[in-house]
């Protein structure tokens, strides 16, 4: 085979103008050829790669050495701050003192304080020398290096929240608009207009034809295990965390929607055993008034329904529905609880009145506008019940009972006795 039978070598190549692809030949290298779309000029690549340069030899018996004159890098000064509000240890350069620094933990914004100055080393003293047999005379050892914990001083230490002077007002009718409690009232008013929702269209939908029946039942009887159970979780926080006289609410409803199933069958159970007492209440009076005795029995249910709730919670049992401060304070603060009834009478019954009117005209947007509205109340409600809970469990009696003299010494009759 001569040499003009033998296949010659090719390079591939992109054009850098069309991105068309060439194949020119090898022994070309190092010169241009001419694209036949766009005649461009096109330099045709060495094939062979390139030969790295080989490291330089390496002497095993010698070091570099650094230069004195340059000098080491020094790693910069650090400091120990603590976050103000949740005591997380930072480590901020000495040079950031007086810069606005964010925590990491809590995302609290503050300005970078200087270092404190270090405690001198407590000096102990020299042991001496010692005979035999006799006792040394140790040094006392400093208690702080024994603690184990430390607690943040009492100044640091948050105080309880104060009722306001209008306890009525102040922190009630826009505790609905704080962030916490709109979150969790979005949700509640999501879930409560997706069960309306449902049953109203289960209703309309059973109109046709009854095949649907069940579906719309298992649907509609979810969402409201939802809404009722979630709505009864979060009035139980509300009242626990404002009857302990915080400002805010922590115990919301979080995780598991099982755990909701609790405080749904607390307050149902105090619910049914407030309407037991007003059907009872009501039984007597069905002769005298007959159909008006319904509201006598709707009375009851309204005023008892909240001292056997706030009576449970304080004697911490659902089944031991009476608490000696919770009457105390009723007997005491009679003003302040007919003031939350009326509130709530006054508030209930314009939000009745209002969707009984919006179901005949519009009964949609009135779905939509009921159920906010009613959530909302709920947690006007509720807070004010904590507010009644705190100045029951704080306030003192106005005439407490005066303490009985200590009995006087009995009188010696006998006379002295031998000397």
């Amino acid at each position: 085979m001569t040499y003009s039978d033998r296949p010659r070598e090719r390079v591939e190549v992109v054009c850098p103008t069309c991105h068309a692809r060439l194949n020119p030949r090898a022994e070309w290298a190092g010169r241009s050829v001419r694209c036949p779309d766009c005649h461009s000029a096109v330099l045709v690549p060495d094939p062979r790669p390139a030969q790295p340069a080989p490291p330089p030899p390496r002497n095993l018996g010698e070091y570099g050495v650094r230069d004195p004159a340059k000098g080491a890098a020094e790693p910069p000064e650090i400091y120990l701050v603590v976050c103000p509000q949740c005591r997380a240890r930072l480590h901020p350069r000495l040079d950031q003192v007086g810069w606005r620094a964010r925590c990491p933990d809590c995302d609290t914004r503050f300005v970078l304080p200087p270092p404190r100055p270090s405690a001198p080393e407590p000096v102990l003293a020299e042991p001496g020398q010692y005979g035999l047999g006799a006792q040394a005379d140790r040094g006392e050892t400093p208690m702080e290096y024994l603690a184990v914990q430390v607690r943040r001083p009492a100044a640091e230490e948050s105080a309880p929240v104060e009722l306001p002077r209008l306890w009525l007002v102040k922190g009630v009718f826009d505790f609905p608009l704080q962030r916490d409690a709109a979150d969790r009232l979005l949700i509640l008013s999501l879930l409560g207009v997706a069960a309306s929702g449902m049953t109203l269209f289960g209703l309309w939908v059973i109109g046709f034809t009854m095949l649907a029946a069940p579906f719309f039942a298992l649907a509609a009887g979810w969402l409201w295990y939802w809404t009722i159970s979630f709505g009864a979780a979060c009035i139980m926080g509300i009242v626990q965390d404002t009857a302990s006289r915080s400002a805010e609410v922590y115990n919301w409803p979080e995780g598991d929607w099982r755990t909701w199933t609790w405080p749904a069958l607390y307050l149902g159970y105090q619910f049914a055993l407030s309407v037991a007492a007003g059907y009872l209440a009501g039984l007597p009076l069905t002769a005298l008034l007959g159909p008006g005795s319904a509201a006598v029995s709707l009375l009851v249910v309204f005023l008892l329904f909240p001292i056997l709730l706030l009576s449970s919670m304080e004697a911490d049992s659902p089944f031991m529905p009476y608490s000696p401060v919770v009457l105390a304070g009723l007997v005491r603060d009679w003003w302040a609880w007919a003031a939350v009834y009326a509130i709530v009478a006054l508030s209930l019954g314009t939000w009745l009145v209002l969707t009984v009117a919006g179901l005949v005209y519009a009964p949609l947007l009135t779905v939509l506008f009921a159920v906010p509205s009613l959530a909302a109340l709920a947690f006007i409600w509720a807070r004010l019940l904590g507010r009644l809970a705190c100045r029951a469990g704080t306030q003192k009696p106005k005439h407490p009972r005066r303490k009985r003299p200590p009995p006087k010494a009995a009188l010696n009759t006998a006379g002295p006795g031998p000397a």
